[in-house]
């Protein structure tokens, strides 16, 4: 065999190699982009719940029964509760508490005096807090020598000055960590002879002409701005009846809730810009020399372990969820991308040390890897982008 023959044999073996490793490379690409956008798909279309198996028959029956904006009959029996938060404060959206200082006051004609003198019950015991999470930390102190005629009025009066910790049970992290926040503070009879079927049924009403405000100047909760306020009644249905005990089918209730929505740039500071640093840094590593392999193939690796510790951080300040908020997804978009970015430098790796001329890399082949950076590059903030508005808009 003559060596032109030996020559072109082994050039294209050679060249076939090579194409065989290209198009390996690109499978495996091809294969990551598929996993990539398959698994946002189902992220974005799956239901974590099962409608049929919620829409089965359940032994019990969980439901409150609430209803809420009720209002009493003309002819009922009425107490009129108003409230004033002074401050709203040690917010801890994780654990959705939050504590609350104010004064609250009862308002009552001579026939629900008469009710309360027959059943024995002290005006100090008709309402109590629904939402209240630490009794202990808790704190009623009733002012100006307890219960107060008012005669001009007809009236008696009860002042009470209190503090506690109240929790909410309903926070949308659709758009995490731009959220809406609804703070509820409840009230309702407590005793059930006082409860709807219990005899001598009582409602509460909001007082509302008196032209107090609900909200006092300290009403305001750091990084949050403060939107409205409503104050109404509401029927508090307990269909479990307790066993028998407890023979009343509902209580009556007032409710205050106060609406929050959180300061976009001061969320945007603490959970937006350290994971678009990162991200940055990411696009940005295609730019270093292709001769330093080693130093490139630790960029991405240490961007994940960088979004990983950002992402903890992150989900520490919201509460546990059964769907992916707003935030999570932008982490999942930004693994996935230094994932890509890695498996490319791991390419241009590859073809350095088959193209690389006496070790030196040929500019035909720094041109091409040049290339097919700068189109991740592109793609990388391009995807992030496309992304980040369609699940913003759904």
């Amino acid at each position: 065999m003559t060596p032109s023959l030996q020559d072109g044999i082994l050039g294209y073996v050679q060249s076939m190699s090579m194409r065989l490793r290209s198009w390996r490379l690109r499978s495996i690409s091809l294969l990551l982009l598929t996993v990539l956008f398959v698994g946002l798909f189902i992220t974005y279309k799956s239901d974590i719940t099962n409608p049929h198996q919620l829409s089965a028959p359940m032994p019990g029956n969980i439901d409150t029964g609430t209803i809420k904006s009720f209002v009493p009959p003309e002819t009922a029996k009425k107490i009129k509760f108003g409230i004033e938060i002074l401050d709203i404060d040690s917010l801890n959206v994780a654990d959705m508490t939050f504590q609350v200082n104010g004064w609250y006051w009862l308002k009552w004609d001579q026939t629900v005096q008469d009710v309360l003198i027959r059943n024995g019950i002290n005006p100090r015991e008709v309402v109590q807090p629904l939402n209240l999470s630490r009794a202990w930390f808790s704190s009623f102190r009733y002012l100006e020598g307890g219960v107060k005629l008012v005669k001009e009025a007809s009236e008696y009066s009860l002042l009470c000055k209190f503090s506690g910790e109240f929790f909410f049970h309903d926070l949308d992290q659709g758009r995490a960590p731009f959220v809406d926040l609804m703070i509820p503070i409840q009230f309702e009879i407590e005793p059930s002879v006082l409860a709807i079927g219990g005899g001598d049924e009582l409602f509460l009403v909001p007082d509302v002409a008196s032209g107090d405000g609900a909200l006092g100047s300290f009403a305001d909760l750091k990084g949050f701005a403060k939107k409205s306020a409503s104050f109404y009644s509401y029927l508090h249905r307990h269909l479990s009846r307790f066993g028998g005990v407890d023979g009343a089918s509902a209580y009556s209730g007032v409710q205050l809730d106060v609406f929050y929505s959180i300061s976009f740039w001061a969320a945007f500071v603490e959970f937006a810009i350290p994971p678009l640093l990162v991200f940055v840094v990411l696009v940005l590593s295609p730019l270093i020399d292709p001769s330093l392999s080693e130093f490139r193939l630790s960029v991405p690796v240490t961007s994940i372990l960088s979004l990983v510790v950002l992402m903890s951080f992150a989900n520490e300040r919201f509460p546990a969820s059964a769907e992916p908020s707003f935030l999570d997804l932008m982490y999942v978009y930004m693994f996935f991308a230094a994932a890509f970015v890695f498996l490319l430098f791991v390419w241009s790796s590859n073809q350095i040390r088959d193209m690389g001329i006496d070790g030196e890399i040929g500019p035909e082949v720094t041109a091409r890897i040049s290339r097919v950076e700068r189109i991740a590059q592109v793609g990388c903030i391009a995807g992030l982008l496309i992304f980040g508005v369609c699940e913003w808009m759904t």
